[in-house]
């Protein structure tokens, strides 16, 4: 359902408005106003889909308040209603980027063959959206995976420190710290469950949450988890400037995946914890 504002100053368009959109299911006639001035600030809170307003009207005149609207909520869809057919209106609507321009009278038919119009316009921008962000979502999961290959290489003795530390750029990882503490957790599953890239994700996610709670006990560590080469494996690398916070946030990390995986139904985690190491 779409939310309608309208702004006329006749009072019997706007009763002729209400009539119509009330027998509509799409659309819903969420707040009407005399004039622009005060529509402004309704439409400020109510945030509709389309407007539909007039032209010419007292305060403020529908093309100034369309100008406005356009600037504060760009995404509203505005039909502007003239009882003239004057080009220079038609051209300053297109200017501020006006969906429709009706000429008064119009029936109910010319007002919903707009609204469906608009209706339709507004779905193809969503679904756009959504392809966007899916594609989105998409790199850059694409762009976790490479990162977790090229920890992993890492830790695996496949790429040098050199040029570790060289490319670590190129995926925005800061790994220069004075103490590291590597952790793998072996992961048995149920019923053949697959250890997924959405289940890392979540992971991830928890652990990135953990990690800001820490912030506030003084625990002063920076975790990277990324899977190994083999599927069944989780690897931390724990980074931090004192050994003491770096033993702790190791523990704490670890704890937390391994309830975390026994809740998403595996069976159990083996746990191998590193030797803290400076440099």
């Amino acid at each position: 359902m779409y939310k309608v504002f309208f702004v006329d100053d006749e009072i019997i368009v706007r009763d002729g408005i209400r009539s119509c959109l009330a027998e509509n299911e799409r659309f819903l006639l969420t707040g009407e106003a005399q004039d622009g001035e005060l529509a402004l600030s309704m439409i400020h809170e109510i945030k509709p889909d389309i407007l539909i307003t007039d032209i010419k009207m007292p305060f403020m005149n529908g093309l100034e308040l369309s100008r406005i609207v356009k600037k504060i909520q760009p995404w509203v869809k505005i039909i502007i209603l003239s009882g003239h057919d004057e080009f220079e209106y038609a051209k300053e609507a297109i200017s501020i980027g006006i969906e429709d321009y009706l000429l008064k009278p119009f029936t109910q038919d010319d007002l919903f063959e707009s609204l469906n119009k608009i209706a339709l316009r507004i779905e193809e921008e969503n679904k756009k959206a959504l392809d966007i962000a899916r594609l989105k979502a998409q790199v850059e999961s694409n762009t976790e995976i490479i990162k977790d290959r090229f920890l992993s290489d890492f830790v695996l003795g496949s790429i040098s420190p050199k040029d570790f530390m060289q490319q670590a750029e190129n995926f925005s990882l800061k790994c220069i710290s004075r103490f590291y503490t590597m952790c793998i957790l072996k992961i048995t599953s149920k019923e053949s469950k697959q250890f997924s890239a959405e289940i890392l994700f979540s992971l991830k996610t928890m652990l990135k949450s953990l990690l800001e709670q820490e912030e506030s006990t003084d625990i002063d560590a920076k975790v990277l988890l990324f899977s190994a080469a083999t599927k069944d494996r989780l690897c931390l690398m724990v980074l931090s400037s004192t050994e003491k916070d770096a033993d702790e946030a190791s523990f704490a990390a670890i704890d937390a995946l391994k309830h975390k995986l026994l809740k998403s139904g595996f069976e159990s985690c083996g746990i191998g914890i590193g030797t803290t190491v400076d440099r």
